[in-house]
């Protein structure tokens, strides 16, 4: 009898190892080999196209820092807007400049309102 549960017991974990190695290896599994294998194959026009929109308002200093991060990717079909809230602290130079060497780069200016 004691055999017997011994064998059910082995059983139940050697079931729950098989189901862990199928299920959730490829979760864990960095996503980096799987994204660049599947797109490995794609042509631009069959990627989903991606834009990535920053709004922004005097964040000049944050935009310097993490923009050419984001423009750099090497997602094959994808466009970065960025919607300048009428700041006053050079970001729009900042953008202008970043647009001539970024073509994925679109920049928006929005006047501020009057009153």
């Amino acid at each position: 009898m004691e055999n017997a549960i011994l064998y059910v017991f082995l059983l139940a974990a050697l079931i729950q190892a098989i189901f862990y190695l199928l299920v959730f290896t490829p979760i864990l599994l960095p996503q980096n080999k799987v994204k660049n294998k599947n797109n490995a194959n794609l042509s631009n026009s069959e990627v989903i196209p991606l834009s990535v929109i920053i709004c922004a308002k005097n964040e000049k200093e944050n935009l310097l820092n993490h923009l050419p991060q984001i423009l750099s990717q090497d997602y094959p079909n994808f466009e970065v807007i960025v919607v300048d809230d009428g700041s006053n602290d050079g970001t729009s130079q900042l953008l202008i400049g970043l647009q001539e060497k970024h073509a994925v780069l679109k920049v928006f200016t929005l006047e501020p309102a009057k009153r």
